[in-house]
């Protein structure tokens, strides 16, 4: 029997943390038969934490702001995006609507995971809710994108459409 592997050549920096969310996750989907969940709950919480960080680079890169996440964000990710819509693209977003507030929790976890705020049963996660932060932040940065009058990416509806093929 031949086994191969699978090489993607990464050539758009703006796609690359993504792909390492990806890359997580899938070693989360490959690990869930085994009895020992240990490995399926480190892979989908690398995949949160990249998925986020990917998020936040988004954002930098929709804001031309570099340094998005240490001085715009410096209150929180959110608060920052709300910050830089309304400088740059005169768009208030209301962050207590049930959408933003969706996407708050969905960065809040990462936050949970990177600064030990779960008990050490709460880390053994399903891969599946690793799919769901990507997917979630995808289509939070689309809305962004068009919120901003700026034309969609094509990259994001492709990441975003490879992360649902982990859903159940």
């Amino acid at each position: 029997m031949a086994s191969f592997v699978m090489i993607e050549r990464i050539t758009e920096v703006r796609t690359h943390l993504w792909m390492d969310a990806l890359f997580f996750l899938e070693q989360a989907y490959a690990e869930k038969s085994k009895v020992d969940t240990w490995y399926v709950g480190t892979y989908s919480r690398g995949s949160i934490l990249f998925s986020v960080t990917a998020f936040e680079s988004s954002c930098a890169n929709l804001f031309n702001d570099k340094e998005f996440s240490n001085h715009k964000g410096h209150k929180g990710i959110m608060p920052g995006i709300k910050l830089m819509m309304g400088k740059l693209f005169a768009v208030d977003i209301n962050l207590n609507c049930e959408y933003w507030k969706s996407v708050a929790q969905t960065i809040a976890n990462r936050r949970d995971f990177a600064h030990g705020k779960h008990n050490q049963s709460g880390l053994f996660i399903d891969y599946q809710e690793s799919a769901n932060t990507a997917i979630t932040l995808l289509a939070a940065i689309k809305k962004l994108y068009e919120l901003a009058n700026k034309p969609v990416e094509p990259w994001i509806d492709e990441y975003k459409s490879r992360f649902e093929k982990f859903r159940e």
